[in-house]
């Protein structure tokens, strides 16, 4: 099976990063330790401006949409999970499912308690709610704010 690409490509990817990014001085030295000058590669100048970037992004979005993947036949649209970047970098693929694993149970009990919120809201409770012995405020003669009224 043949690389994405490779190594010499990688080092022109970087060097392409270092210079657009104003790194003058660490890309010379990336060139010289990687002796891009005497590679087979035309020049740096065929590599789009952030390249690396995006291929960083879709890396880091190809991991998020394997972690989120399960192994029943479910819609991976309705509890798709956002991963911190972070995470993304650090942590092996097996932790990361774990955390999604985590996030759908935590999603899922929030939504059955907004569930149950919403039945209560509904639900008579036989409490007549314009009688009911709710404190009466006596905010005085100044008004709520207790001040001078302005006219």
């Amino acid at each position: 099976m043949e690389s994405f690409f490779t190594a010499v490509e990688l080092n022109h990817i970087v060097l392409r990063y270092l210079l657009e990014s104003g790194f003058v001085h660490a890309a010379f030295n990336l060139s010289y330790e990687a002796r891009i000058n005497k590679s087979l590669i035309d020049g740096i100048s065929m590599i789009p401006l952030g390249t690396l970037f995006t291929l960083m992004r879709r890396g880091l979005l190809s991991i998020e949409m394997e972690a989120n993947l399960t192994d029943d036949d479910s819609d991976v649209d309705e509890n798709y999970v956002l991963l911190k970047p972070m995470d993304l970098i650090t942590k092996k693929l097996d932790e990361l499912k774990a955390i999604v694993k985590n996030e759908r149970r935590s999603n899922q009990v929030a939504g059955e308690r907004q569930v149950n919120r919403e039945a209560e809201r509904v639900r008579p409770t036989g409490i007549d709610t314009a009688t009911s012995d709710r404190p009466k405020w006596n905010w005085g003669k100044k008004g709520r704010r207790g001040g001078r009224r302005r006219s």
